[in-house]
């Protein structure tokens, strides 16, 4: 084992596992790299937010981006082949700091404005959480579409190969059904029925990288986002 990967595996208990505290933390450095990055006008379509559940106290993650609902990719929604060193300086957060928190009353929007004229959540957009999951102990991918055209239905597993998985990814995520692949379960937080990636191979996916915790989640975010259309802007990397 290396002096790196040594140092890495001293910050946590059982890598890759991870323990609630271990997950807040890593949940606080996503979030600091959010913050810091020089996002520019993809903060815009970029939201990222650490929440408390008001039910277990727990803590989570929201990221929203918009949907491509016709021709086009989520790259160019997001302006993320456009991003330059010399990207103005982020602007406010942009109605995040006024977004309600996901609470008991069974609300699954978490990233619900509180005021008017936030032009991603008008649009089609997909909500995706991060959680740790109580059983494997890894993080778990949460996601919900929202907004979309009258045509399709927000909880539809066909919607989501549609608007989220990408082409070359839709074949094998259908071969490898819902263990290990796109599931539904009841929302840890809301308990309304919710689409998740199955996390049965995340320790095994986790193990080679020897991560440190500043940089767990987006190693994991890399391995397993892109199945659903989650990309993280250039700059956060």
């Amino acid at each position: 084992m290396s002096g790196q990967e040594l140092v890495a595996y001293e910050e946590y208990r059982d890598y890759p596992l991870l323990t609630p505290d271990e997950f807040e933390l890593a949940c606080h450095y996503l979030e600091s790299r959010y913050t810091n990055a020089s996002l520019g006008q993809a903060r815009r379509s970029f939201k990222l937010r650490l929440q408390r559940s008001l039910t277990g106290g727990n803590s989570y993650l929201t990221i929203a981006t918009p949907v491509a609902v016709a021709d086009g990719s989520i790259d160019e929604l997001l302006g993320m082949g456009f991003l330059r060193a010399s990207d103005p300086a982020d602007e406010d957060m942009d109605g995040l700091q006024g977004m309600d928190i996901e609470g008991e009353d069974g609300d699954s929007d978490a990233l619900r404005p509180s005021g008017t004229g936030d032009s991603l959540l008008d649009g089609p957009y997909v909500q995706y959480e991060i959680h740790l999951h109580p059983t494997y102990r890894t993080p778990v991918l949460w996601f919900h579409l929202h907004n979309l055209p009258n045509d399709a239905r927000s909880f539809d597993i066909e919607s989501v190969y549609r608007y989220l998985v990408p082409d070359a990814l839709k074949a094998e995520l259908r071969a490898v059904g819902v263990i290990g692949g796109i599931s539904a379960d009841h929302h840890p937080v809301t308990d309304l029925p919710c689409f998740f990636l199955h996390p049965c191979n995340t320790k095994e996916a986790m193990e080679p990288f020897g991560a440190k915790l500043s940089d767990y989640l987006m190693i994991w975010l890399g391995i397993v986002g892109y199945y659903v259309g989650l990309k993280l802007p250039l700059a956060m990397a």
